[in-house]
Order: structure tokens, then C-alpha cells, then sequence
């Protein structure tokens, strides 16, 4: 089992991707104000940045403060497959967006999901086979202001 190794893989897919950093970082100031319009400053590796929106565990305190999004990843099930070799591997993403800061502006958290979609979805990104997704569902508790969103996505984890 390498799930240390799973899960920085799967960290750093999203830390490195800078549309998905704008989308996460980037407030809109009206409907037209486009997080991945060109003449916004790159975030790059500023991991003060990255560091409060792409998170390696479930934490949703401290989003009170500022309307912020965020992407919290940790593991999930870990289920037997008929290969004895391989175990099926969850890894949960746990998507926020601030409703009146973010969201009601520009669909943000649709944005974001559909990114993370892009990145994840039949992608090799750790273990031994293409990440799929098992399941995807509404918060029904985010924090307060906030909307959520859960998609998993499961990949062959060798034992």
C-alpha cells in the first residue's frame, strides 16, 4: 500500500494546475470578470496561496474569515478487487465555494467541479489504473455562506 505516494501524486495534479488555482483563488467582482482571463497575475507555486484553498485533509474552520473556495482532498474506502494485487482506492474531494462572494456571481463551484472532472476523470494519476468517478453529491451540511460539493473517484491501488 502506497497511499502516502497516492495522495501527494494526487496533490500535486491540483497544485499545479493554475486553472484550477484562478478558479480557487481569483474573486469575481461581477458576472463578467473571468478568474482565467490573461492579464490576471499567474498564483504559479505560491504556497501561501495554495496552502489555504487545496487542502490534504477534511478542515472547513477559518472559512468564516474571508469568502474563500476550497478543495479539501483526503482517502476514502478502500475496498478489495478480484485482484488479489490490487485493492480499489477512494479518494475523496470535498468542494466549497463561498455562495455570495463566489458562487451567485459566476457558478464558481460548477467551474470548479468541472475542472477537477477535467483533470481527474480516466486520468492516470496514481496507482495502477485511470481514476474514475464512483460517486458525486451535494454537502448537505457546507458551513455557513458556503455551498459544497463531494465527488470521489477510486483508481487500483497496488497492495
Amino acid at each position: 500500500m502506497r497511499t502516502t505516494e497516492y495522495l501527494v501524486k494526487f496533490f500535486n495534479t491540483l497544485a499545479q494546475d493554475e486553472t484550477l488555482k484562478r478558479l480557487l483563488i481569483y474573486k469575481p467582482e461581477h458576472s463578467l470578470d473571468d478568474p482565467l482571463d490573461k492579464t490576471k497575475a499567474d498564483i504559479g507555486m505560491d504556497w501561501d496561496k495554495i496552502d489555504r484553498v487545496i487542502l490534504k485533509s477534511p478542515k472547513t474552520d477559518g472559512m468564516d474569515k474571508k469568502p474563500i473556495c476550497r478543495v479539501c482532498m483526503y482517502l476514502g474506502f478502500r475496498t478489495k478487487s478480484p485482484n488479489f494485487r490490487v485493492d480499489t482506492q477512494d479518494i475523496v474531494f470535498d468542494i466549497y465555494s463561498h455562495i455570495e462572494g463566489f458562487d451567485e456571481v459566476d457558478f464558481r463551484l460548477s467551474q470548479i467541479i468541472d475542472r477537477l472532472s477535467e483533470l481527474l476523470q480516466d486520468k492516470k494519476v496514481a496507482g495502477v489504473n485511470k481514476s474514475t468517478l464512483r460517486t458525486s453529491i451535494y454537502i448537505a451540511n457546507p458551513p455557513s455562506g458556503y455551498v459544497g460539493y463531494r465527488m470521489v473517484y477510486k483508481f487500483g491501488s497496488v497492495v
